[in-house]
């Protein structure tokens, strides 16, 4: 919000331009947050490559991957870009339907929003460990765990 005169305020200009950047940021996690979810569902998917044969299971690395995505979409939509994108400029929550998703999507990113930085802090890391777990398994120092089902 803006003090009044409204007419000496001159927008997000000058050094605030780069406040435009976390919009553009949130607009591709916002498309990678699809991507890793496809990741977690191939991690889930077992395929033997001898006989062919396909079954579903869970291991500890599909488990860190829901998680990583649990976490990106924690912080993503709880970013104050996006429930200014589902809620601003709103002056009616409850005339129809649309309006009463968009009410209910406005507060569900207003919860989140509350923990924004801790969101950001505790996904910055697990992204790490995430990446790192796949890289140490992949390079074989670690073997993933199937928990349930798989080969």
């Amino acid at each position: 919000a803006v003090s009044k005169p409204w007419n000496s305020y001159k927008g997000e200009t000058g050094l605030l331009i780069v406040q435009n950047l976390h919009r553009y940021f949130m607009y591709a996690a916002l498309a990678y947050l699809p991507i890793l979810s496809y990741d977690v569902w191939l991690s889930i998917n077992f395929h033997d490559p001898v006989t062919h044969a396909h079954t579903f299971g869970i291991s500890v690395g599909s488990l860190i991957l829901l998680l990583n995505v649990f976490m990106l979409t924690g912080y993503t939509l709880g970013c104050h870009a996006f429930r200014h994108i589902v809620g601003g400029g709103t002056n009616d929550w409850t005339s129809t339907p649309v309006a009463r998703l968009k009410h209910k999507m406005w507060k569900m990113s207003t919860k989140l929003n509350e923990h924004h930085k801790d969101w950001a802090l505790y996904s910055l890391f697990w992204v790490m460990f995430a990446d790192f777990y796949i890289y140490a398994c992949t390079m074989g120092w670690w073997t993933d765990i199937v928990i349930w089902g798989g080969l």
